[in-house]
């Protein structure tokens, strides 16, 4: 049964999903450095971890020549596209946790003051160039509204969920890298929150709803539809990106429900069956007939 999988799904606003560096070709990155975590509380404490993609994106930004900028395509959803979309995203990112451009300190992306997203729309025009950056504002910053709930969402899984951590002092101490003392506190205080936690368990019971998660990783569903369309003579349907996106990566080492991959096997089986039929003249079904 294929049922209510795009109300589930997909942003109402168009195919939208979380963007991120980590679908970035291999072949690009050279002599990666590595990366290096500090506590703001102890500068002098640097801790090595492991190489990534993220520490060549910082390098191509910051050897970029004075005055040059990346050049960042849209689609016709507003969803950033093309070869820079990457490297966009992950300066879009960096720019969200840069404490210093957006503090801590506040319940939600809402909450900020207007001098604040001012302040982070300038420092996004210091290394991107947008065809009209006034009308593509709007589109950019609620990409950084995403990014600014997925970097919560990630410190919250990560840091104050861990299983093994008992009791509030235990969290206090279990603090990511790069954030003051202070700053925690604060997070640790609003997570805590009675409040807080019943609207996370009512999200929680919903996404649990969902009938087809999706397989797309951080890659968003613009940049997968623009993959599908290259490949396909510029022609791409919601069907191609469900199909698509719903496909289990075959070099992915992310573990997953069995039960939810069986599920999404068997329905990207369907699909794709229902799909070929269309294409026969079997049937005349649209996307949406076919996702019901």
């Amino acid at each position: 049964m294929i049922e209510d999988v795009m109300e589930d799904n997909f942003d109402q606003d168009g195919l939208t999903g979380r963007d991120g560096p980590d679908d970035a070709p291999l072949d690009e990155i050279e002599g990666a450095l590595v990366n290096m975590d500090v506590d703001l509380d102890n500068p002098e404490t640097v801790t090595k971890s492991k190489k990534s993609r993220g520490t060549f994106y910082c390098r191509k930004l910051t050897l970029l020549p004075p005055g040059k900028k990346i050049n960042v395509e849209f689609d016709e959803d507003g969803n950033s596209i093309g070869p820079e979309s990457s490297l966009f995203s992950f300066y879009l990112g960096q720019q969200v946790q840069n404490h210093s451009v957006c503090h801590v300190q506040v319940k939600l992306w809402e909450d900020f003051k207007l001098e604040t997203l001012d302040h982070l729309w300038t420092c996004i025009l210091e290394k991107c160039s947008f065809d009209d950056p006034e009308f593509r504002k709007e589109n950019v910053m609620k990409h950084a509204r995403r990014l600014f709930r997925d970097s919560r969402h990630k410190w919250k899984r990560k840091f104050f969920n861990d299983p093994t951590l008992k009791t509030k002092e235990e969290r206090l101490k279990n603090k990511p890298p790069n954030m003051t003392k202070v700053d925690w506190k604060y997070l640790i205080e609003l997570w805590s929150d009675s409040k807080f936690q019943e609207k996370s368990e009512k999200a929680k019971k919903s996404r649990s709803f969902q009938k087809m998660p999706h397989y797309n990783g951080t890659q968003s569903f613009a940049r997968l539809k623009q993959d599908i369309m290259e490949q396909n003579d510029g022609k791409c349907t919601r069907l191609d990106v469900m199909v698509e996106s719903r496909k289990r990566k075959s070099k992915s080492k992310k573990r997953v429900n069995v039960a939810t991959l069986a599920n999404n096997v068997h329905a990207v089986d369907e699909l794709t069956k229902l799909k070929e039929q269309r294409e026969q003249g079997i049937h005349k079904k649209t996307d949406e007939q076919i996702f019901q």
